[in-house]
């Protein structure tokens, strides 16, 4: 890996050489602009991209590459209306369509980049191949994981997946409770390639799980150097800084969690329980309420707002919510640990215990052998309960 990068660099180096006593040259300009992104100097590219789209002729090529450029820095608005203007120009091939596609998956739109890639699956060479991980990735996106996994362990005989799919299905696998398979294929995955992405968010919320506080740290911290934009990698380090009783540090994570996967219930909910073991009751309500407007079924939204209101000195609203969250599942401790705090008992710990263990357990760190993260909320939360 270290070699590969060693000789990358120096080609940028020499490429800016011969471009120096040839500026004009398209084919140089073109190379330049592939290694310079490979190496992560956009600013470089983005150079060669300004000259290409300056010249008279205007070529194609060019505007591919500009599109390519948006994407790597994450303007998949603008990569998507570039693509859709080349396809209305008669430009309709296979890369275009895949490019379409993930840029469809980046904005959101899972299930219309779900058909594009099915359709390029059949395609020969690398486009088949990355659009059957798209697919793949959009089934777990689409939360059918029954039928990804299925689809993915009758390719393994077919298609020798690459480390990059072995990642994947490890964190399907994962979600899915398959834990045996989430790790081996996992495991499979960081072999092949020991920076891949899904692999490392599995096998760090495998450590959570286990409650391996440093095994679970280096994972994240990898996997958010690879992609800083993550919610679910962020989401699973400040569960880890919870562990850890590094509140503060958990509170910032949560931040950035909620910031790139602002729709994901769970994570609002643990961001509003860290609130709460902070002494923060204001912040934990808005925490839960953002949770609550994502689902106003969901029991533990209702009950952990509950907890907040009751903090609050709102026992009115408390006791509504609670009502609520009863009502919608009659054993919601977080409700239970509400009508504690309305009743004047926000010193038992027992109370509390009960319901950190009912919310943590059901975070996706939960399923390993061990405790949970309930357990921090036991001994750290429960004091932080009382009002001063």
């Amino acid at each position: 890996m270290v070699q590969a990068q060693m000789a990358s660099s120096d080609r940028l180096t020499v490429l800016q050489g011969f471009l120096a006593q040839d500026p004009s040259n398209d084919r140089l300009r073109a190379d330049l602009f592939q290694v310079a992104l490979e190496q992560g100097e956009v600013d470089l590219a983005n150079r060669q991209v300004e000259w290409g789209m300056q010249q008279p002729i205007q070529e194609v090529a060019w505007r591919h590459r500009q599109i390519v450029l948006w994407m790597a820095q994450g303007c998949f608005g603008d990569a998507r209306d570039g693509l859709l203007a080349l396809i209305a120009e008669g430009h309709d091939d296979l890369t275009t369509r895949y490019n379409l596609a993930y840029t469809q998956f980046a904005l959101g739109a899972v299930s219309n980049a779900r058909e594009e890639a099915a359709l390029l699956i059949p395609a020969d060479g690398e486009v088949g191949e990355l659009a059957w991980l798209l697919w793949l990735r959009c089934e777990h996106h689409s939360s059918r994981l029954d039928e990804g996994l299925q689809a993915f362990t009758e390719a393994m005989a077919k298609r020798n997946p690459s480390p990059e799919a072995w990642g994947v299905a490890s964190l399907m696998a994962f979600d899915a409770e398959r834990l045996d398979e989430s790790r081996a294929w996992a495991e499979r995955a960081l072999e092949g390639d020991p920076r891949q992405l899904e692999a490392l968010v599995t096998t760090g919320t495998l450590a959570l799980g286990r409650q391996d506080v440093p095994e679970a740290t280096r994972r994240f911290e990898q996997a958010i150097q690879l992609k800083p934009l993550d919610g679910r990698t962020w989401s699973g380090m400040a569960f880890t800084k919870m562990l850890s009783l590094d509140i503060p540090s958990a509170q910032t994570a949560f931040e950035k969690a909620v910031t790139y996967m602002p729709f994901h219930i769970g994570t609002w909910i643990g961001m509003g329980w860290c609130e709460f073991m902070a002494g923060r009751p204001e912040a934990a309500r808005d925490a839960f309420e953002r949770a609550l407007k994502l689902d106003h079924s969901f029991a533990e939204s209702h009950g952990s707002l509950a907890v907040a209101l009751a903090r609050l000195d709102l026992p009115e609203a408390a006791a509504t919510e609670a009502k609520v969250a009863l009502k919608l599942d009659p054993r919601c401790l977080s409700a239970r640990y509400a009508q504690h705090l309305l009743e004047g008992e926000a010193g038992d710990s027992d109370a509390f215990a009960r319901m950190a263990q009912r919310y943590l357990s059901q975070h996706p760190v939960a399923g390993e052998e061990g405790k949970t993260l309930a357990d921090v909320v036991l001994k750290y939360g429960a004091n932080r309960a009382t009002r001063p």
